[in-house]
Parts: structure tokens; sequence; C-alpha cells
């Protein structure tokens, strides 16, 4: 009994053996981007805590907000 056999759906021998790649360009564009992207607004939460604490009046004495928020917006912009 002979049972029907399906054509292949691509055969890699055949051809001059070079193998085309996939261009990756933009995926890697867009990786490096969100990558940049991600490290400014770390940059951005975590400068705001860190001036929250500076004031230009000598006189004045000022007391950093709590970390605790910036860490919520930073797991946040992680995530």
């Amino acid at each position: 009994m002979d049972l029907p056999v399906a054509p292949p759906a691509f055969d890699a021998t055949a051809g001059s053996g070079h193998r085309q790649r996939a261009d990756r360009g933009a995926d890697i564009g867009a990786g490096c981007g969100l990558v940049v992207l991600e490290l400014g607004a770390l940059a951005v939460i975590f400068g705001r805590w860190f001036l929250s604490g500076f004031a230009l009046d000598t006189a004045e004495s000022v007391a950093a907000d709590p970390v605790r928020g910036y860490l919520v917006a930073a797991g946040a912009v992680g995530g």
C-alpha cells in the first residue's frame, strides 16, 4: 500500500549554498532606542530625587524626599 507523500515545504539542499539572513537592523535599532529611553527616564527619576534635597538658600535646611515613591516610579519604568 502506497501512502501519499507531501512535497517538502522548503528544500535547503537546493541553491548556491549561500544562506541569506534576515535584516535585523531595525530590530537592533529599536532595542537600542528603548534602552536609551529607559536609561533617560531612570536618570530623570533619580535626578529629581537627588535634587529634592538641595536648596540654594544656605540658611534653609532641606530634607530629601522619601525614596519610596521614586523607587516605585523606577520599577514602573523597568517593568
